[in-house]
C-alpha cells in the first residue's frame, strides 16, 4: 500500500520508495485532498485555496492537477468536477491515523484508560512532522492557521492525557516552553498549575497561577476565566480532586456506523451516516455540533443511538458548517437541503423526523416543504424561535442569546460553564466534560460556532408552520434550564396535528437524562 504523508512536506513512497509526485501545485492539489479526505473538495474550492485570483483556466489546470496526483497515488483520488476525494481506505494516509488515534484515545479515556489515552496521543503525535505543504495564498494561509492549531490542540489533549495518567512531571519542561510560547492559552497554564501541585509543587503551582494572571491582566484587561480560578482556590486549599474514574463501567458492544459518507447538495458535501438496519427510516437531527463519526464514542450518545435504531434506520448528517461536511456558511434553507441530499442519498422514501432543540428550526421546514418526505415529527424541546421578540414573548432575552453566541466564539477561555447549563446531569462528569469539548472542537471552530450560534439565534419559523402537515409530538423537559411552556403552548396554537408531552429532567441533550422516556414517547408516536 502506498503511503502518503502530509502532516509536514508532502512525501510519497511506494514499495520502491519515494513516488514523484509532480510540481508545487500538483503537490498542493494532493494535500489538500488529503487533508480532506474522505470529504470530496469541488473545482471551485481548490481553485480558491490555490490562487488568490484564480486564472480563466482554473478549471482546467486544477483538472490537470488532480489527474497527476491521481497517478502519484495509485488512482486513490476519485470523483468529478463536483468534487475529488482521496480515499483513505486505498492509502497509508497519515491524517487519516492520526485522526483514528485521537479517536480511539477519546474512547480509552472516557473509559477510565488514561494511560491508554496518553500512549495513542502520543502515536498521533509522532505522525507530525511540521506544517502541511499549502499555497501561499489568503485561503491556504488560513487553512495552514487551521492545522496549525489542530496540532496544538493534539498536544494540549495528549498533555492532559499524561497529567490525568499521574505522570505529570514528565512534562512539565513541555508545559514550562508551551505557556511561554503560547501565554494566553488558558488550558495550558491549567495543564502546568496540575502538573506541578500533583508533582508536590504547591507553591510554583500558585506562582504559576500569579503569573498568567498578570500576562492576562497585561495584554488582555482580562481576569483568568472560571476554570483557573477554581482551580487556583483548589491548589490553595489543598483541595484538587484525583482523577475520576470512568463515567460509566457497563459499556456495550460498539454502535454500528455505516459512514460517513457524503451527499452533494447545491454544490456542498454532506457528511452522513447510517446507523441500523430496520424496515422503518428516521432522520436524527442531533442539536450538538458532535460529528457523526463520534456518535460511537460516548456511551450516553451511543446508547441513546443504540435504542433509536432497534428496528429502524437511523440517518444522521453534519449539517453544512459543522463537523465532517464543508465548511461553508450555511442557512436554515441550506440546512434543509442538505437533509433531502441525504435522505436520496440513502433512498430513503418518507421518514420519521426527530429532533433537538435548535434543530426543531430545520425539522419544522422540513415537513412544510417537504410533506411527501416526512412521516412524523417528534421536537424534544423545540421551537420556531429561540428569542423573544414584540410579537413573541418566549423564549431567551436576545441578550442571554448573544452571550451564548459569544461563549463560543471564545476559544480558550469560556465565560460561562455552558454544559453546567444544558446538561447538569454530566456537568460533574470530568471524562465526559473532557469528551464534549474535544468534539465540539472537531464539530466546529470557535469562529463557525459563533456564525452558526447567531443564525439559529436570529432564526426564526413560524411562518412555515401551517404548512406542517404531518403529525407532531412535542417533548417537553420541563426541568431543563433553556425549557419556556410558551414555546410549546405556541406551537400547539399553530400546529393543529400537534401534542405535547411533559415530564421533569433537567438535561437538554435528548441523549442525556432521562434518554428512556424519549424513546419511549418517540416509539408509541410512530408505532414501531
Amino acid at each position: 500500500m502506498l503511503s502518503v504523508a502530509v502532516l509536514g512536506p508532502l512525501r510519497v513512497e511506494g514499495p520502491g520508495g519515494r513516488v514523484g509526485v509532480g510540481d508545487r501545485k500538483t503537490r498542493e492539489v494532493l494535500t489538500l485532498l488529503a487533508l480532506a479526505a474522505p470529504r470530496p473538495v469541488s473545482v471551485p474550492a481548490l481553485s480558491a485555496v490555490l490562487w488568490d485570483e484564480p486564472p480563466r483556466s482554473a478549471v482546467k489546470t486544477v483538472q490537470a492537477h488532480v489527474s497527476r496526483a491521481r497517478t502519484a497515488v495509485g488512482g486513490a483520488v476519485s470523483g468529478g468536477p463536483a468534487g475529488y476525494a482521496l480515499d483513505p481506505a486505498r492509502v497509508d494516509l497519515d491524517v487519516a491515523a492520526a485522526g483514528e488515534l485521537r479517536r480511539r484515545a477519546r474512547v480509552a479515556a472516557l473509559s477510565g484508560d488514561d494511560h491508554g489515552a496518553a500512549e495513542l496521543l502520543g502515536r498521533a503525535r509522532e505522525r507530525w512532522r511540521g506544517e502541511p505543504e499549502l499555497p501561499s495564498t489568503s485561503a491556504g494561509e488560513a487553512e495552514r492557521a487551521r492545522w496549525v492549531e489542530e496540532r496544538l490542540l493534539l498536544v494540549e489533549d495528549h498533555v492532559a492525557a499524561v497529567v490525568a495518567a499521574g505522570d505529570g512531571r514528565a512534562v512539565l519542561g513541555e508545559l514550562e516552553a508551551l505557556t511561554a510560547e503560547h501565554p494566553l492559552r488558558e488550558r495550558l497554564w491549567a495543564l502546568r498549575m496540575e502538573a506541578l501541585y500533583r508533582s508536590g509543587r504547591q507553591a510554583d503551582a500558585l506562582a504559576a497561577y500569579r503569573t498568567v494572571r498578570r500576562v492576562l491582566r497585561d495584554e488582555l484587561g482580562l481576569e483568568p476565566g472560571p476554570a483557573l480560578r477554581a482551580l487556583e482556590a483548589a491548589v490553595l486549599a489543598h483541595a484538587l480532586p484525583e482523577r475520576p474514574p470512568a463515567a460509566r463501567s457497563d459499556r456495550v458492544d460498539p454502535l454500528p456506523l455505516t459512514g460517513p459518507r457524503y451527499a452533494e447538495s447545491g454544490g456542498a458535501h454532506v457528511a452522513y451516516a447510517v446507523f441500523g438496519a430496520g424496515p422503518v427510516d428516521v432522520l436524527l437531527l442531533n442539536p450538538t455540533f458532535v460529528p457523526v463519526d463520534a456518535y460511537t464514542e460516548d456511551p450516553h450518545l451511543a446508547a441513546a443511538v443504540r435504542g433509536l435504531a432497534a428496528g429502524r434506520r437511523v440517518i444522521a448528517l453534519d449539517r453544512r458548517g459543522t463537523g465532517l461536511s464543508d465548511p461553508l456558511s450555511p442557512s436554515l434553507e441550506a440546512w434543509v437541503a442538505d437533509a433531502v441530499a441525504v435522505l436520496d442519498a440513502c433512498g430513503a422514501g418518507r421518514v420519521h423526523v426527530l429532533a433537538n432543540a435548535d434543530t426543531a428550526l430545520v425539522a419544522l421546514p422540513l415537513a412544510a416543504e417537504h410533506p411527501d418526505r416526512v412521516v412524523s415529527v417528534t421536537l424534544v424541546n423545540g421551537y420556531a424561535r429561540l428569542t423573544r421578540t414584540e410579537d413573541y414573548p418566549h423564549g431567551e432575552p436576545p441578550s442571554v442569546a448573544d452571550t451564548l453566541a459569544e461563549i463560543r466564539a471564545t476559544a480558550h477561555r469560556p465565560s460561562v460553564d455552558v454544559l453546567s447549563w444544558i446538561a447538569p446531569s454530566v456537568a460533574a462528569d470530568a471524562r465526559f466534560r473532557a469528551w464534549w469539548d474535544a468534539t465540539g472542537r472537531r464539530g466546529a471552530s470557535p469562529g463557525s460556532a459563533a456564525a452558526l450560534h447567531r443564525l439559529l439565534v436570529g432564526a426564526d419559523v413560524r411562518h412555515v408552520l401551517p404548512r406542517v402537515t404531518a403529525p407532531v409530538l412535542l417533548i417537553s423537559r420541563t426541568g431543563c434550564a433553556s425549557h419556556d411552556p410558551g414555546h410549546d403552548d405556541y406551537l400547539l396554537t399553530h400546529l393543529p396535528t400537534a401534542r405535547v408531552v411533559t415530564y421533569p429532567d433537567p438535561d437538554g441533550p435528548w441523549f442525556l437524562g432521562d434518554t428512556g422516556r424519549v424513546l419511549a414517547e418517540f416509539a408509541a408516536f410512530t408505532r414501531t
